[in-house]
């Protein structure tokens, strides 16, 4: 592109005349998911959810997080509670700087 082409928006994108942004859909399950680090490898979805679930309230899923290349887990998860308020719970400790709470997993 020469330089009398350079603010103006590439044929076929939206550019800054294009429609407003939209929040992403599945708002309220944002709210209700928490990421979760330092697993222990070994650790079972069943094991993550019980765990959470026992801790801050009725926890619906888990995703564990594996390596693409390898298939073995990364220590790292995220959680989807029943509802937001199970989940700001969860996150809580961490937003005040607690970082010697949490559920603990053997390991």
């Amino acid at each position: 592109r020469d330089e009398r082409e350079k603010g103006k928006p590439r044929e076929g994108s939206r550019g800054p005349a294009g429609p407003p942004a939209r929040a992403p859909r599945g708002g309220e399950d944002l709210a209700r998911k928490v990421f979760v680090q330092n697993l222990p490898f070994e650790a079972t979805k069943d094991q993550v959810l019980e765990a959470m679930s026992a801790a801050y309230g009725p926890a619906e899923s888990c995703f564990l997080v594996t390596d693409k290349v390898t298939g073995l887990p990364r220590g790292t998860a995220f959680v989807a509670y029943a509802d937001a308020s199970s989940a700001r719970e969860a996150v809580q400790p961490v937003v005040d700087g607690d970082e010697t709470s949490g559920v603990w997993l053997a390991g």
